[in-house]
């Protein structure tokens, strides 16, 4: 707990790779890249995994260096 605030966790917002009610499966978002046209359906990380692995390994205080 730092500065009075108790932060328990962390959670990439996400629902079915956020299924946006207005867009349905036409835009994509999530952390990973999944390749629906092939039947292995293999995953490939965004450069936002990057960033949110950052802010968990940091506990969430990332460094002005980082």
């Amino acid at each position: 707990m730092w500065d009075g605030v108790d932060i328990r966790g962390y959670a990439a917002w996400s629902l079915m790779d956020n299924l946006e009610w207005t867009m349905g499966y036409s835009e994509r978002f999530g952390l990973f890249y999944v390749n629906r046209s092939d039947p292995n359906l293999p995953r490939t990380p965004k450069k936002s995994v990057q960033h949110y692995s950052t802010i968990i390994n940091c506990n969430g205080f990332i460094s002005p260096g980082e």
